[in-house]
């Protein structure tokens, strides 16, 4: 049998493979980290909300370090692409995500995903969380949400519930909000929450479900009436808006949120070094300000606390995704 040899080429390639797939290898020291600069990589394109914090919060730790901490868009699968992007950086704490909530739907929604939110990321902390409205224009007849739902009932396939992308919290709780109503809402996903503000004040579509930021500058004028909100409590801003959950539906207690996570593997005292400084600096009157302005409340949690949010999610929506057999394949 031939022996095959490998030239130094070959060899060098080969030793480059085998050192990627391990991760990072390079020793931190927590007491000097960050000893360079560091990329926090958001799943979607610039200009967002995701975005915007992202960037208010990579500022302040640029600040409070020294170092360069700078925004890598990388747009693309619902936000996959950047995910896997970062949990294949196993061990490196140069290296994180600015993610939502859909780390957590994401496992319920798509098949053959690369990468695992529990396995391959490390939660450092919750940036914000978010709520969303069921609004309806102005000509609909009704003023509560139990109003609606016999309005619906009574006038079957005359209603249109907007939502602002396919697979998204809006879409799976609008099918929920169907199967446990009987109605039948036909779903009309927009391409993000602008073109649906938009569809919504053009009265191009009567209903739709709507994250708060996104709607936060009418709340106080005409344009839609909110029937009823998502999460445990009451929104701040319309304190007389019941939320699903008092109404009575199941499975619409669930927050949308905004967190940095890290690779899996970094080490713990550099995990907890920078789980504080983002809590810190969320914490902080510039960006706890910046959040309330967006309709956001602000969290700033530990990275454990994180952990068992989404632990928690992670069993909510594959729940709701299961019951409503929504697929995106």
């Amino acid at each position: 049998m031939p022996i095959t040899r490998l030239r130094a080429p070959s060899l060098v390639m080969l030793c480059g493979l085998i050192l990627s797939s391990v991760g990072f290898a390079d020793p931190v020291d927590a007491h000097a980290y960050p000893e360079r600069e560091i990329e926090i990589v958001v799943p979607y394109p610039p200009g967002g909300a995701t975005d915007t914090l992202a960037r208010a919060v990579s500022q302040k730790l640029s600040e409070r370090w020294g170092q360069a901490v700078v925004v890598d868009n990388r747009p693309g699968a619902s936000g996959n692409i950047g995910a896997s992007y970062v949990a294949r950086d196993q061990g490196n704490p140069y290296r994180l995500l600015f993610g939502i909530n859909l780390l957590v739907q994401a496992p319920a929604l798509f098949d053959n995903l690369d990468y695992d939110v529990r396995r391959d990321l490390t939660p450092l902390s919750l940036v914000a969380r978010s709520q969303s409205l069921f609004v309806a224009t102005p000509d609909v007849p009704a003023e509560t949400f139990d109003e609606l739902v016999r309005e619906v009932l009574e006038h079957p396939g005359e209603y249109e519930l907007g939502n602002y992308g396919m697979g998204t919290s809006a879409h799976i709780q609008g099918e929920s909000l169907n199967l446990q109503t009987g109605m039948d809402l036909l779903h009309v996903p927009y391409p993000g929450s602008a073109p649906l503000l938009n569809a919504i004040l053009g009265q191009q579509v009567r209903l739709a479900i709507i994250d708060a930021a996104s709607s936060r500058s009418h709340l106080d004028s005409d344009a839609f009436k909110v029937l009823a909100v998502t999460g445990s409590e009451r929104l701040s801003t319309q304190p007389d808006v019941p939320t699903f959950k008092e109404l009575g539906y199941e499975g619409l207690d669930a927050y949308g949120w905004f967190g940095v996570l890290a690779p899996a593997g970094i080490p713990g005292d550099v995990r907890d070094k920078l789980s504080a400084a983002i809590s810190e600096v969320v914490r902080s009157d510039d960006v706890s300000s910046l959040l309330i302005r967006l309709g956001l409340t602000p969290v700033g949690n530990r990275g454990d606390e994180f952990a068992e949010v989404i632990e928690k999610d992670l069993k909510t929506w594959r729940t709701l995704v299961d019951e409503t057999g929504i697929s995106i394949r």
